[in-house]
């Protein structure tokens, strides 16, 4: 593994969450949606040992008929929506909400997937660490960013959990 200012080479043999995630970001890149992968996954990707069963990608905001084209690609390549149809991804996500994208017929791992909604995801979105693979390449969070990220969702947690 090698990192640069702007990428992070990555010279292994892919793991099959690896290639769920090259598929995944495959289909946002033929409809040229803007994206970027933050949390577990970045974890993984660069060392840490823990399973996930999700992948959580930012997704810059898109127009009604932006989002038509998406789903018709997902659903082209194989993909549902777990909580509801692929078809409501554009009011869901316009509304706030986070949907869940897994391949038909399976639930992990599955691509938490929502619209930009704040300054840090703007950021993220902005500027990501390109990972590049012998098999393609993925954007993700710079590594600064999900640290501070990683620090401001356990102070939350903390804050809403320690009484307990």
């Amino acid at each position: 593994m090698e990192l640069s200012e702007n990428e992070l080479t990555v010279s292994r043999e892919l793991s099959e969450l690896d290639k769920d995630v090259l598929a995944f970001t495959q289909i946002l890149n033929a409809c040229d949606v803007n994206y970027v992968i933050v949390s577990g996954y970045v974890a993984i990707l660069t060392g840490r040992s823990r399973s996930t069963e999700d992948i959580d990608v930012i997704l810059e905001s898109l127009s009604e008929t932006e989002t038509k084209q998406l789903v018709a690609e997902l659903k082209d390549r194989g993909y549902w929506g777990m909580a509801m149809p692929l078809d409501e991804m554009y009011s869901m996500l316009s509304d706030g909400s986070r949907i869940r994208i897994a391949e038909d017929g399976e639930m992990y791992p599955n691509f938490e997937t929502w619209f930009v909604s704040n300054d840090v995801e703007r950021e993220a979105l902005s500027n990501p660490l390109t990972v590049t693979f012998d098999e393609g390449q993925i954007e993700i969070s710079s590594l600064e960013l999900q640290i501070a990220y990683k620090l401001r969702l356990a102070k939350t947690y903390h804050k809403y959990y320690s009484c307990f």
